[in-house]
């Protein structure tokens, strides 16, 4: 929990907690944010960016020794804070044994991951699709690889 506390104040640094709390009247549960000048609030009162760091930070948690599929991961990520969320999520996954397979096009997104594997290069792949005269192909990129292409060639894998 203190780890998301601590990347949810990148987006907020007033931030200093959050609680499910139960909703009796609609028999489920909301998540509340702890908030140092407007105390206990809804979590529909922030951004997506602060919903959309929740919402991966839990499906990682769930995903312990298992596999986390998301379609489109940047979505919802200020542009400014897709290196941070995203070497924190590479770093969380990694202590969680949790297998990422996410869909991205975003650089901002692949070169974070890069970044955030550096140590662990060799655990990542990277697949482009792409349709070539009606056929659908697959080119897959070793960590290593992606990694030459994006910090030594610069060019774009997507």
């Amino acid at each position: 929990k203190d780890k998301i506390v601590k990347l949810l104040k990148l987006f907020d640094e007033n931030i200093i907690g959050f609680e499910v709390l139960p909703n009796l009247k609609q028999n489920s549960s909301s998540i509340y944010i702890n908030h140092k000048i407007y105390n206990l609030m809804p979590l529909s009162s922030f951004g997506d960016g602060v919903k959309k760091v929740l919402t991966l930070a839990s499906g990682l948690i769930n995903a312990k020794n298992g596999i986390l599929l998301i379609d489109e991961i940047e979505t919802a990520i200020y542009k400014d804070m897709i290196n941070d969320v995203f070497k924190w999520f590479v770093k969380s996954c990694m202590e969680y044994n949790v297998q990422l397979i996410c869909t991205t096009h975003s650089l901002e997104v692949i070169d974070s991951i890069v970044e955030g594997m550096e140590n662990n290069i060799s655990k990542l792949a990277c697949f482009r699709i792409e349709t070539i005269d009606n056929d659908m192909n697959a080119t897959r990129f070793s960590g290593s690889k992606l990694k030459d292409i994006r910090t030594i060639l610069g060019q774009d894998v997507r």
